[in-house]
């Protein structure tokens, strides 16, 4: 296969994962729209088992942190292909051959995921990921408001800052598209 086509091959598996990660996001607030008053049950008690007609919830934000996590490994592999670097497939990742390779290579790429990888957003993102990995379901919080318009956050160890659910799935949407630059570069 050209490099050209690896390449592209890897272009639109990175459009899928975004695409699959917004179409998890909208079944997420379509579940909790319908749902609230179950979810303020399960957010006031953490021990209070998820009602089976929100567990689709938490399947569809698992496989959302999955997609978008994915991106980012989808990114390292284009770095990887248009930059030579002396890596098989299953070699690549963000450690420190590939950063080395990298820096070598392209010191522009290496910079800018570097700062990326170190971004507040990515560091929530890749906790939230490794929370959910190794836990039964993520635990959510809620602010009861007397307006009745509550908010829901993820409450999960060393997340930055607190910010209802699905603005921080759009933040790590949106900046994950930011890396489409490395289908450029």
């Amino acid at each position: 296969m050209e490099i050209s086509d690896l390449v592209d091959s890897k272009i639109r598996a990175f459009s899928f994962k975004i695409e699959a990660a917004v179409y998890h996001k909208h079944k997420m607030q379509l579940i909790l729209s319908g749902h609230e008053d179950k979810f303020l049950a399960v957010a006031k008690d953490a021990t209070f088992p998820a009602p089976k007609k929100i567990r689709p919830f938490f399947f569809h934000y698992d496989a959302f942190l999955f997609e978008l996590v994915s991106c980012f490994d989808i990114i390292l592999h284009i770095v990887r292909i248009k930059n030579s670097l002396p890596l098989k497939e299953e070699e690549t990742s963000w450690n420190k051959k590939f950063k080395w390779l990298l820096q070598q290579n392209n010191r522009k790429a290496y910079e800018l995921l570097e700062k990326k990888w170190n971004e507040w957003w990515f560091e929530d993102l890749r906790n939230a990921r490794n929370y959910i990995t190794h836990n039964d379901r993520l635990s959510l919080g809620i602010e009861v408001r007397n307006n009745g318009d509550n908010l829901f956050f993820f409450a999960l160890p060393k997340m930055h800052e607190r910010r209802e659910i699905f603005e921080h799935c759009t933040i790590w949407i949106k900046e994950m598209r930011f890396f489409d630059t490395f289908f450029r570069l």
